[in-house]
Order: structure tokens, then sequence, then C-alpha cells
């Protein structure tokens, strides 16, 4: 038993599939009662990775991301692990 008869404070992004994600948890692990709160972060999303480049140029920053550094290489137009991290703390 994972979570046992513990309270639980739910913090999902506001993404549907995440909404429907942490639902799924809930009523999968019959864990409505215990829960009590449930709250939306913005700031819990996905990395950006820059808006429409093509695929040679995406193969290109990945490359690049390798060479610098998976955390710190920060896409065009995108983020870094880091930016991440910041973001979301």
């Amino acid at each position: 038993d994972l979570i046992g008869s513990q309270d639980l404070y739910c913090y999902y992004s506001p993404y549907k599939r995440a909404q429907e994600t942490l639902y799924a948890i809930l009523e999968g692990g019959n864990l409505h009662k215990q829960t009590k709160v449930q709250i939306e972060d913005v700031r819990l999303i996905e990395q950006k990775f820059g808006n429409h480049q093509s695929k040679e140029q995406m193969e290109q920053e990945k490359l690049s991301r390798v060479k610098y550094g998976r955390y710190f290489y920060q896409f065009k137009y995108g983020e870094s692990g880091l930016d991440v991290t910041l973001r979301a703390t």
C-alpha cells in the first residue's frame, strides 16, 4: 500500500490529459475521499522545444544539445532543462 490513509494534495498541469490522468489515478486507487486539495498549476507543463522547426533543424538542435549538455542546452525559441526547473520551483 503505497499511500495508505495519508491525506493527498494533488498538483496537475492545465492540460486536459493531465486532469484526465489525475482523475484515473484517484478513481483507480479509490483515493477521492482522502484527496484534500486538487490544484492546477500552470508551471507544470512540458519543456518548450520551439515551434515550426523543420525535421533537419530539430536533428541539428538535438546534436548540439548532446555536445553542450542536455540540461543546459536551450532550444531556439524554446527552453533548457534549467529553464524548466526554474519555472517549476
